[in-house]
């Protein structure tokens, strides 16, 4: 199985102690990448953006409420 991550500010030490997804090459973050940590907010609405994009959907943005039907 396989999923999604995309290391943004992340600590990346606890990647050294494990091979994860059998990578050779190892893992990296933007803010690694970019020498500065990144604004999360702007991060995540850039990524969901492209993701929309990629999967040829509209991107639109709604409250909890809405997704839930207003019952959490």
């Amino acid at each position: 199985m396989h999923g999604f991550a995309f290391n943004i500010n992340t600590d990346l030490t606890p990647f050294s102690w494990i091979n994860p997804c059998g990578l050779s090459k190892g893992v990296t973050s933007v803010a690694r990448e970019l020498g500065h940590d990144v604004d999360m907010d702007n991060a995540y609405r850039k990524m969901a953006v492209n993701l929309a994009t990629a999967f040829g959907r509209p991107f639109e943005t709604i409250s909890i409420d809405q997704l839930t039907g207003g019952s959490r």
